[in-house]
């Protein structure tokens, strides 16, 4: 099996460095997704002839480098309207587009929560420092959704360009708490999470296109691993990491 390459920003960074005959697929997605999409293009390795390339980012950052010439197979984002931009451009095909998945928000701590952190209105607290996502990623956008469910004016310390920025920050004492996914808990056992109400949640649908001219030059190769990801196999692995059902 060839090796999986993982990438955290500009995948013009990767190249095919593959000597025999497989395809190579570029795969770009959100970052709430590098830990699943990791094991779902491991397992979708292991049964096709075909080298999966992936590259994480904000979604507003992955629709940017499409936009700009990045190299592209199949893209995956957290928000239905990032999908829409690179679809009115032409970059992704607006027939492939369909939705995997779903996610709902959490607050994130430290393990334990040592700030004894119980609800939203917690994080308005003086002695806390909170970190956000910057407004025009989807867990930027989804964030302000939720504390304006609560009535809530929310100013963060920081705003970070994706979910992993807000994770980093909590993770390295730089910040108490953070507004992330439900999928973040899963994937990283060195945190803590509260609860938010599903009266006051969030729900973040996740949509998966094709590029309308594919990196790879196969659109039957993306659309295999757009397959495997709606299959039952990989229905299954993305609940595994916390994420929901696409229907």
């Amino acid at each position: 099996i060839a090796p999986l390459s993982v990438f955290f920003g500009n995948p013009d960074a990767s190249n095919n460095t593959s000597t025999d005959s497989r395809i190579e697929i570029n795969v770009l997605a959100a970052s709430s997704l590098s830990s699943a999409f990791t094991a779902i293009a491991d397992e979708f390795m292991s049964t096709h002839n075909i080298t999966v390339t992936l590259s994480f980012a904000g979604s507003s950052t992955l629709a940017t480098q499409i936009e700009e010439g990045a190299p592209v197979d199949v893209v995956a984002m957290a928000d239905k309207p990032n999908m829409d931009r690179i679809v009115s451009t032409g970059d992704i095909s607006e027939p492939s587009v369909t939705t995997f998945a779903k996610n709902r928000l959490t607050i994130l701590t430290a393990k334990d929560n040592p700030r004894r952190i119980t609800s939203l209105r917690d994080l308005m607290r003086q002695d806390l420092t909170v970190v956000l996502c910057d407004l025009s990623q989807p867990c930027g956008r989804y964030a302000a959704e939720l504390f304006a469910n609560v009535a809530a004016d929310m100013k963060p310390s920081s705003r970070e360009s994706s979910v992993s920025g807000v994770i980093s920050r909590i993770r390295t004492g730089e910040a108490d708490a953070g507004i992330g996914y439900v999928s973040d808990l899963v994937a990283n056992e060195d945190l803590s999470g509260v609860a938010i109400p599903t009266e006051s949640n969030i729900v973040a649908t996740y949509p998966v296109g094709i590029a309308s001219q594919p990196s790879s030059g196969s659109s039957t190769a993306a659309q295999l691993f757009v397959d495997f990801l709606l299959s039952e196999k990989g229905q299954a692995l993305l609940s595994s990491f916390g994420f929901e059902r696409a229907k």
